[in-house]
């Protein structure tokens, strides 16, 4: 109102300024100063010099300066919006994911607090749970291109390509030079078994970024399934120079040698590498515990397997080799309870039927020589007693 009140004075006596004197009109403008200030003051905001600067949140000190706004600012579904920023930067997810539920809190349509933590349920592999927060959302909130490309490489997550694809061909427009537009409509194209497209897709993708990997890992996923496999190993061969350790590239191309059926030492050396970067590739620790088994070689056999069950414990090959290969090692009860696993996930399974049987065979046998063997000793030990009393000396009476 004091800024109101100024303006009205100026309006109604701008000749008399005309003719003021320096000092009257020095006068002057200091009281439009002080005007402005007043206006500007809220007992409310009154402390809100204190609040921290986001510039650079990476320190402790951070953390305190916003655990000390919130509680002296009313306002603090920013600050917990900031502090889940700054626990993501700092690769600690679910401390993210609480302080933006208190954001949430505060106001469950805001956006940004929605779009954070979506991307958070994203990096988790929740993409339903992700999609639902993003679609929370009022329309007219939703007008960001991040959030429409988001909203479509969720959607293929979430199985929904028809839904991908449409978000993804809007957003194309908008940026044709970002790489993710292009490699989802390339992965949408090829779950729905249109090559061609696939391939159109993907090779823009790499035109866009030579150096984006996971679209050399589709290129030789796609020729992969068109049972292509030279062309298959050659894609991964160029991925692999871009990153030597990507998980997909290694596995598709130990996959190509697989299916060769030439390449056996190859096969072992790709899906090593692969699994190195990604342990729930269970085909390439399926392969591997099984190969050194084949190999006599049980310590290994047992790493491979063991991690194909941390995975999967209900893979039935995976509980059938690992028995095989405790019963190996000597650990027979370890052997029977994995084998008895396989058997009931598997029943037609018949050699893990006759391996337990064989180890039963075994345990039985063992415990009918103990047994003939405690008889031994306790006849043994009789006939000595025997002898000993028949040898020892009368006394005469």
């Amino acid at each position: 109102m004091s800024v109101h009140i100024l303006f009205m004075l100026v309006h109604y006596q701008v000749h008399l300024i005309r003719d003021m004197s320096p000092r009257a009109f020095l006068f002057l403008f200091y009281l439009g100063f002080l005007c402005l200030a007043c206006d500007r003051y809220n007992p409310i905001n009154d402390s809100i010099h204190t609040m921290p600067s986001t510039g650079n949140l990476l320190s402790d000190t951070s953390f305190r300066s916003l655990d000390d706004a919130i509680e002296n600012y009313r306002a603090v579904g920013d600050l917990h919006f900031k502090k889940a920023l700054l626990h993501r930067d700092l690769g600690q997810a679910e401390a993210a994911k609480e302080e933006i539920e208190l954001a949430l809190k505060e106001d469950s349509l805001h956006p940004e607090y929605l779009l954070l933590m979506a991307e958070l349920l994203y990096d988790s592999e929740d993409y339903l749970s992700a999609l639902q927060f993003l679609n929370q959302a009022p329309p007219a909130e939703i007008p960001s291109l991040e959030r429409q490309i988001l909203k479509g490489i969720l959607y293929y997550h979430a199985s929904f390509y028809t839904e991908s694809e449409q978000i993804l061909k809007q957003s194309l427009p908008i940026n044709p030079r970002d790489v993710r537009i292009s490699y989802y409509l390339g992965r949408v194209a090829q779950m729905q078994s249109d090559t061609a497209k696939a391939q159109a897709y993907l090779l823009q993708s790499l035109k866009l970024d030579p150096n984006y990997a996971d679209a050399y890992a589709a290129m030789s996923e796609l020729y992969l399934k068109l049972e292509e496999y030279s062309e298959s190993i050659d894609w991964a061969n160029r991925g692999l120079r871009v990153e030597p350790k990507h998980p997909k590239l290694n596995y598709q191309k130990a996959i190509a040698y697989r299916r060769k059926l030439f390449f056996p030492d190859s096969v072992i050396t790709y899906f090593q590498k692969a699994l190195e970067a990604d342990q729930e590739l269970n085909e390439a620790s399926l392969y591997l515990g099984k190969k050194a088994y084949e190999k006599r070689d049980y310590p290994a056999a047992q790493k491979y397997l063991e991690i194909l069950l941390g995975q999967l414990s209900e893979h039935p090959d995976g509980n059938y080799y690992l028995g095989l290969t405790y019963r190996r090692l000597g650990q027979r009860s370890k052997a029977q309870e994995l084998l008895e696993k396989a058997i009931k996930l598997n029943p037609q399974n018949l050699l893990a039927r006759e391996s337990l049987w064989q180890i039963e065979q075994e345990i039985l046998r063992e415990k009918i020589w103990a047994r003939e063997d405690s008889l031994r000793k306790a006849y043994q030990k009789w006939l000595k007693e025997q002898e000993e009393k028949l040898n020892a000396p009368t006394n005469p009476e």
